[in-house]
């Protein structure tokens, strides 16, 4: 049974609160727990039977980790947990590691419900929407967005997968908004030349808005309400010159309010095109 308890006490009303960046203390238990089960259940962790030390990260995943982190791991699992958690980036990063390779949709939903719960900034996202709920990984670790936000977004970015690529770019761990921008401008091109000009193959997204207006009128869902429905493409008319890889002439930089603005106009451009 899911606990949805309301206290009586304000102290304990944590609607308005602030979200953590970190990992604080009050959640730290928790998340040592889900990590402990999740790498369990993958057989990643294994109980000696020579030693009195306990539990043990398995030595392939031992070094795996090493060789792509680049940092020496204790083996134990109490010297583990106080090396990982030791670290916020590090604990970020494992937690990542295990929703992108051990979670099964029970095991990510639990540490959602611990991250949305504890007033985490961090989210879990799952990356395929079609995989079953017994799929091993498939989810990774994002910054959390506000609940309507990510409501009316869910159907396009997991419909998508330059969207989805594009939202994980914006909010994941390590955020590239140049990526957002282009993954963005991509989706854009593809929507905008399959829907008004297929025989254009090789379109760019400034060329193709130009041409789209001077020839064509957009359809959409409610274009009728509009005296000019072309009046969408402003939207998006100035993409390109954030699309990163001309910087050394007349492109710019996206920041991440270019990066947000870019996903989230693609995303209701988007849906406004689906039947």
């Amino acid at each position: 049974m899911s606990l949805n308890f309301k206290p009586l006490a304000k102290k304990y009303n944590f609607k308005n609160e602030v979200l953590y960046m970190d990992m604080p203390n009050h959640m730290q238990k928790a998340t040592i727990r889900w990590m402990h089960d999740v790498l369990k259940d993958a057989r990643r962790l294994e109980t000696s039977t020579y030693t009195n030390r306990g539990e043990y990260i398995t030595t392939g995943f031992m070094e795996s980790l090493e060789v792509h982190l680049r940092e020496t791991y204790p083996q134990y699992w109490n010297d583990f947990v106080d090396f990982v958690f030791g670290d916020l980036d590090r604990e970020l990063t494992l937690l990542q590691w295990c929703l992108n390779y051990f979670a099964d949709e029970r095991e990510a939903n639990s540490l959602e419900w611990i991250l949305s719960n504890g007033g985490s900034g961090y989210s879990v996202l799952k990356l395929n929407k079609d995989q079953s709920e017994y799929t091993d990984g498939g989810y990774d670790l994002v910054e959390r967005v506000p609940e309507v936000v990510k409501k009316a977004s869910e159907e396009a970015i997991s419909s998508n997968e330059k969207l989805m690529a594009a939202w994980v770019a914006c909010y994941g761990k390590n955020p590239n908004y140049k990526e957002v921008v282009q993954q963005t401008q991509n989706v854009m091109e593809e929507l905008l030349r399959d829907t008004y000009l297929p025989k254009d193959t090789k379109a760019q997204l400034g060329k193709l808005i130009g041409d789209i207006k001077a020839g064509k009128k957009l359809t959409f869902k409610g274009s009728a309400l509009l005296s000019d429905s072309n009046v969408m493409l402003d939207l998006i008319n100035k993409f390109p010159e954030y699309r990163g890889i001309h910087t050394g002439g007349t492109g710019k930089t996206p920041n991440k309010e270019i990066a947000e603005y870019a996903l989230h106009t693609a995303i209701y451009l988007w849906g406004l095109h689906q039947s």
